[in-house]
Order: structure tokens, then C-alpha cells, then sequence
């Protein structure tokens, strides 16, 4: 079961994770640690369902091939928004990518974006 600390700090995809049935949330400052893990202790099959939850999430949304296409449509999205020249420093050099179209799926709006 995952502990998850509140933090101002963020991955993609948090957005799509729910207090309670995803993992346990416990204070930045920890201070209620100590309670989450005894809750955790004293109710087994609400902390074994949010486990499961979580393992199910990161099955469908963060296996390798989940990552890849995160940051495919990413870098896309982004690409489109660049408004000046990009410039290639005399010690760097440009290897062309192939164009190929992207089958990833969106499952949503990413506010982080």
C-alpha cells in the first residue's frame, strides 16, 4: 500500500490519483505518519483494496510504454508551441527523425501540461 506524502511537487500524472483509493495520504510534515500506518494495521482490507488500486493504476497508466507515450505527446504538443528558430550549436549534431504518427491515447486534459 503506498504512503503518499503531500508535497508541492508532481508527477503527470497525480492528477488522475484519488486519496483513499489510490494510496494513503500522509502529511508534508509527517505528523500523521504514525496514525496513517496504524490505521493501515487495524484495517487490512481497505488498505489491501487501496493497494490493489494502486498496482491496477500503475498497470494501466505507468508501464514503460505509458511513460514513452506521455512524453511523445509532450514534446508534440510542445514542438507546436515553439515560436522561434531552433538552432543547432556547432558542436552539437542534428540527427532527423523519421515522422511517424503517434497512437497514443490521451485519457484526458493534462493541467500540467
Amino acid at each position: 500500500m503506498v504512503l503518499k506524502q503531500d508535497s508541492p511537487y508532481y508527477e503527470h500524472f497525480y492528477s488522475q490519483l484519488r486519496a483513499w483509493e489510490h494510496y494513503v495520504p500522509v502529511a508534508r510534515d509527517l505528523s500523521d505518519l504514525k496514525k496513517r500506518v496504524i490505521w493501515a494495521r487495524d484495517h487490512d482490507d481497505e488498505a489491501r483494496k487501496i493497494a490493489e488500486n494502486a498496482r491496477k493504476f500503475a498497470n494501466e497508466n505507468l508501464m514503460p510504454v505509458h511513460i514513452a507515450c506521455y512524453h511523445a505527446v509532450l514534446f508534440s504538443e510542445w514542438s507546436k508551441r515553439i515560436v522561434s528558430d531552433v538552432k543547432i550549436p556547432n558542436d552539437m549534431t542534428n540527427v532527423p527523425q523519421p515522422k511517424f504518427p503517434c497512437h497514443c491515447k490521451s485519457k484526458g486534459n493534462h493541467e500540467e501540461l
